[in-house]
């Protein structure tokens, strides 16, 4: 979740190239993209009273009142509690290249999928209290599990593995390949799948038949150029599809009772922050608390105590 500070300052801090006015058409995209999904999401939104969102989740959230797991997510509005269904969403101020292949990827498709989904901290959020919700899903919801606090930092084994053990993260890595792309006249889509797919493997053939050119583009997709197998056919589809593989990185695909029972082991598996939030996602419809009173009267009315974890 890129609203993050610490990835704010990361973001902030990057060194800043000429290849970035490649993209500033891209930015001003993404900003509009943010935008409609915000009215997306506000209209998808239904208010509820504190007993109508306690006998609600009363009916339909028995899996989470009986594993009752922290997660939450930074909301800006003035609802205490309401609920609300996914809306398609696009990564903001970056590429949307990860989210697509996520979604369309074989090795994804039993998992969430990202463009409309919910996302979210599993543990307690950074963010204020003032826009701090809890969230609570329906039955039978699945959950994507990253291996980090922010789905950017994620993948840096992977990239590593085509820099010299150099990770970077996934945004900085897709950039990468579309300022070269620009650089052959390519204007890499990120909302088709298969046009993307197409145009991914056509560029392969330009750069790969493409002997007197130095390749100039940036650090590390020289680098990944370099590899022993860069010769081959599809060899940049093949590197895109190894890095972002869900099992090569980490990533997990549970049900809220198997979170609670495994929750100590999740966040083990952290090393980038010290409280070892991880961020989570889910495209099942949730109730989203923000006042303390909800989980008193959810306890009267249940006997049980919610302990969360």
């Amino acid at each position: 979740m890129k609203y993050l500070k610490k990835y704010e300052f990361y973001s902030d801090t990057e060194v800043k190239t000429d290849t970035e006015k490649k993209f500033i058409d891209f930015r001003q995209l993404s900003h509009r993209r943010k935008r409609n999904t915000t009215k997306r999401f506000k209209k998808a939104m239904k208010p509820m009273t504190l007993e109508e969102s306690v006998d609600y989740v009363i009916e339909n959230c028995s899996e989470w009142i009986e594993n009752p797991v922290k997660i939450t997510r930074s909301i800006d509005s003035d609802e205490e509690y309401f609920y609300s269904v996914p809306v398609r969403r696009f990564s903001t101020d970056n590429s949307n290249d990860y989210t697509l292949l996520m979604d369309n990827l074989p090795a994804w498709k039993e998992y969430p999928k990202r463009r409309k989904s919910f996302i979210c901290t599993l543990g307690e959020s950074h963010m204020n209290a003032n826009s701090k919700y809890n969230i609570i899903p329906l039955n039978g919801s699945k959950w994507g599990v990253a291996p980090e606090f922010d789905i950017f930092h994620c993948f840096i084994k992977m990239t590593g593995k085509y820099n010299y053990d150099q990770g970077i993260a996934i945004d900085s890595f897709f950039n990468s390949i579309r300022n070269a792309c620009v650089d052959y006249g390519f204007n890499l889509t990120d909302s088709n799948y298969s046009e993307y797919r197409k145009q991914i493997r056509e560029f392969n053939k330009i750069i790969t038949n493409d002997k007197n050119n130095e390749l100039k583009v940036d650090y590390y997709f020289k680098n990944i150029m370099k590899h022993e197998d860069a010769h081959k056919p599809n060899f940049l589809w093949k590197v895109i599809v190894d890095v972002v593989n869900p099992k090569n990185n980490g990533f997990k695909l549970l049900s809220i009772p198997e979170i609670y029972k495994n929750m100590d082991e999740l966040k083990v598996g952290s090393k980038m922050t010290p409280d070892n939030k991880l961020e989570t996602w889910t495209d099942s419809p949730c109730i989203f608390i923000q006042n303390k009173k909800f989980f008193q009267l959810l306890e009267e009315k249940t006997g049980k105590k919610i302990k969360m974890r």
